[in-house]
């Protein structure tokens, strides 16, 4: 089924209809996302990434509501031109790092990592 997704965004992409995900404008340089999905511009993608690590998310995903699947570190990577580090907040009674995982996020674990 992603195949199917993935090259069927490549053919949007290659006939000039996508529209970005993220502001539904048509797309100024469109990213094809690793799950398939013609996602968005670069600039409104590299935007999105660099939200969800600033929330702290472990795992950006991908910007379309009903997909959400995780964006592949190389993508991640290329958009941003750096690595990808979410933000760490520290805990108030011992003042050690730890990451804040949402409960998608963890069932998404629970689930993948068996």
């Amino acid at each position: 089924k992603h195949l199917e997704e993935r090259l069927a965004g490549r053919k949007r992409m290659v006939e000039g209809q996508t529209t970005c995900q993220i502001c539904f404008e048509t797309a100024e340089h469109p990213q094809l996302s690793g799950c398939g999905h013609q996602s968005a511009c670069a600039a409104c993608l590299g935007r999105w990434i660099a939200e969800e690590e600033s929330a702290g998310m472990l795992v950006p995903r991908c910007p379309m509501p009903q997909c959400q699947a995780p964006l592949q570190a190389e993508e991640v990577t290329r958009m941003l031109g750096r690595t990808y580090q979410p933000q760490v907040k520290l805990e108030a009674d011992g003042g050690k790092d730890t990451k804040e995982l949402d409960a998608e996020t963890k069932a998404w674990l629970r689930e993948n990592t068996k």
